[in-house]
């Protein structure tokens, strides 16, 4: 991609699609007007804005780097919807999506295999994966670059699972990038 040259590619902006799904197929190009995070399908299938969502700058810890990155207040339908998301701002860039090359993969020990169910999975392999290559984040470069996300309750919050995720990145961040590599590279040799 050329939007991304030699770096890893990852975030790109998010449309997270709110409802039923609407129409198949859906017609993923960006609504109008401006920018948004939450959207409805309209019968032919385009994207239309929520409209009650407010985008606010926040500055957010992202791969272990903090950075001023847009948060979303989501629209009232949301909380209404799924009540134990009150208050729950999040991230209108989609941060799973991670395009790099295979050596660059490997070279950091891929993904830590010691995570369990949902969750930090992605913020380990970033974390790696800046401490060792230039990272284009596709939300600050190109936004016109989207994914489409069929947006879900958080059925995983608060499980044991999730916890002893949130517990097993904490520390694998203050043991530092290099120690994480280390761990995951020796476990990657082990099965190859």
């Amino acid at each position: 991609m050329k939007v991304a040259d030699t770096a890893a590619f990852t975030q790109p902006w998010m449309h997270r699609l709110i409802g039923d799904s609407g129409p198949n197929p859906v017609d993923l190009r960006a609504p109008e007007p401006g920018q948004c995070c939450y959207v409805r399908a309209t019968k032919d299938g385009r994207l239309k804005p929520q409209g009650d969502e407010q985008l606010i700058p926040q500055l957010l810890a992202i791969g272990g780097v903090d950075i001023d990155a847009p948060t979303v207040i989501p629209p009232r339908v949301v909380f209404d919807q799924h009540p134990t998301s009150k208050g729950d701002w999040r991230v209108p860039f989609h941060w799973g999506g991670l395009m790099l090359e295979r050596q660059l993969f490997e070279n950091v020990g891929g993904y830590c295999r010691r995570y369990y169910g949902w969750g930090c999975e992605d913020d380990d392999l970033l974390v790696k994966v800046a401490a060792r290559h230039t990272i284009t984040r596709a939300w600050q470069v190109d936004t016109t670059l989207t994914c489409l996300h069929f947006d879900h309750t958080y059925p995983y919050r608060g499980t044991p699972e999730r916890n002893a995720n949130i517990a097993r990145y904490t520390e694998r961040l203050a043991a530092g990038p290099t120690a994480m590599i280390e761990e995951d590279a020796a476990v990657l040799r082990k099965i190859k």
